[in-house]
């Protein structure tokens, strides 16, 4: 369904995908450590309908270790480049866990260039203070905490997918990851290898993201896009008081509400019900 393409638009030798059999286009932007078509599964609900567009994070460009300091503000400075060079027309913006927060934050400084923003889940600093000053939160602090140590340290070789998947399905983030959802990521992230299969996204830059962490609070404030912004139900980032605090303080431009059932990893839950919840959105936005 969707198509790989490498090129240099401005920024270093960079990689998106497309696809899709619509005239409107849609971007979507994927988490951390998870390359674009590991959400072909969630994709096919909008394939119909718009002109697919996916630009990966850095860590599935072709490989290049992290630039010192480059931080969330540079993955936005991307999708901008990327729309600028790659689109005639604004995009309907799709964004889960860093993709929707680099999203906003590119929506904020450039409206111009986007329709519409739907984010799920958007990965954040914790509590209600700390989003205000990003900036105060030094990398040397967020690379010593364990989720960016065990990053550092992933597993990078594997047998085959279905070692992959059966390993992954141990762990608590992804155990309830349909079947189509796993398949999709073993395809997408693993690549083959004389002994059998590697990691093709960086963990230096999985972890890199995570130790250099941002905040879209701040920009969804003044945001002239109309947005409709997501928690999961059962997300580790947001207790629904610390959500609710951010939410209404969101420019007018911005909807909420809540993905029910689901964790953090809400469209590889239930695909489903998060497609369902887009498009109707988006059909009151008159978009579909």
């Amino acid at each position: 369904m969707l198509t790989r393409v490498e090129h240099d638009f401005g920024r270093g030798p960079a990689a998106w995908l497309h696809g899709g059999k619509g005239e409107q286009p849609l971007h979507f932007a994927a988490a951390n450590g998870f390359p674009v078509a590991s959400y072909q599964f969630f994709l096919r609900h909008f394939a119909d309908d718009f002109s697919l567009l996916g630009m990966e994070n850095r860590g599935a460009w072709p490989h290049a270790q992290p630039p010192r300091g480059f931080n969330w503000q540079d993955h936005a400075d991307d999708l901008i480049a990327f729309l600028e060079h790659q689109q005639t027309a604004p995009v309907v913006a799709l964004g889960h866990s860093i993709g929707a927060s680099v999203s906003a934050l590119a929506a904020a400084r450039r409206p111009d260039l986007f329709k519409a923003l739907v984010m799920y889940d958007p990965a954040t600093l914790p509590g209600r203070l700390l989003p205000k000053f990003p900036k105060l939160i030094s990398p040397w602090v967020t690379r010593h905490i364990g989720l960016v140590k065990r990053t550092r340290g992933r597993r990078q070789q594997w047998t085959d997918h279905r070692e992959f998947i059966d390993y992954h399905a141990q762990k608590p983030i992804y155990k309830r990851f349909s079947e189509q959802a796993f398949v999709d990521y073993a395809n997408a992230v693993l690549s083959p290898v004389d002994d059998g299969y590697q990691l093709n996204y960086l963990p230096a830059w999985e972890a890199h993201n995570f130790s250099h962490v941002d905040s879209p609070w701040q920009a969804l404030k003044t945001i002239k896009v109309p947005t409709l912004l997501l928690r999961a139900e059962h997300s580790y980032l947001y207790p629904p008081s610390v959500f609710e605090f951010h939410a209404r303080r969101c420019s007018p431009c911005v909807d909420h509400s809540v993905i029910a059932g689901v964790g953090h990893m809400a469209l590889q839950e239930d695909d489903e019900q998060v497609a369902a919840i887009t498009r109707r959105w988006l059909s009151e936005q008159q978009l579909l």
